[in-house]
């Protein structure tokens, strides 16, 4: 059994092999009320699928990043300094820029975790790590290891339940901070 033809497979088999070999994903389904099927995706508001296609007609990665979080900034501002130096076609946007907006994506929802968008899919947290070190020549040995079954699940709980809640609280209490300075 296929989901979505036979050129959707195949679209994903050449997709695997330019990424290492990793194993296609499954297609994602969302139910009538949204809900997510086959597996967890972040659902594209109807108003930014015009932007998003735009997007997708060149071959560049989109980052969605927290540039007022000290650990975020240091990390993803490595990666942009890499990316380029190296010429990679990879766009790094700060969700507290105007950039955001283009996302459809609210600032506390993006506030609490990583966003890439690649190929018209839009994924966060550990999978958007992901895809973002298999663009990076550098990185792809950590795209491959943590890709890796089992570790991807741990890693993906280490971050969905530990170090994306904690750094989002760091995230509020500065938000809080300024706003106490500030007025």
């Amino acid at each position: 059994m296929t989901f979505g033809g036979a050129s959707k497979v195949s679209d994903r088999l050449r997709q695997s092999d330019r990424l290492g070999g990793l194993p296609p994903k499954p297609p994602e389904v969302f139910s009538a009320k949204g809900k997510p099927g086959l597996r967890q995706a972040v659902p594209c508001p109807a108003e930014c699928l015009t932007y998003l296609l735009a997007m997708t007609e060149t071959s560049q990665t989109k980052v969605l990043f927290n540039n007022d979080c000290p650990v975020c900034s240091f990390e993803i501002n490595h990666y942009a300094a890499y990316a380029r130096r190296e010429g990679l076609p990879i766009q790094f946007d700060d969700l507290n820029g105007a950039e955001r907006a283009a996302w459809g994506i609210d600032e506390d929802t993006a506030a609490r975790r990583l966003y890439v968008l690649q190929n018209g899919e839009l994924t966060s947290g550990i999978p958007a790590f992901l895809v973002l070190w298999l663009e990076m020549p550098r990185y792809r040995w950590l795209g491959r290891i943590v890709g890796l079954p089992g570790i991807k699940q741990i890693a993906s709980l280490v971050y969905d339940y530990a170090l994306a809640p904690l750094i989002y609280r760091w995230h509020l209490r500065r938000k809080a901070r300024r706003a106490i300075q500030s007025g």
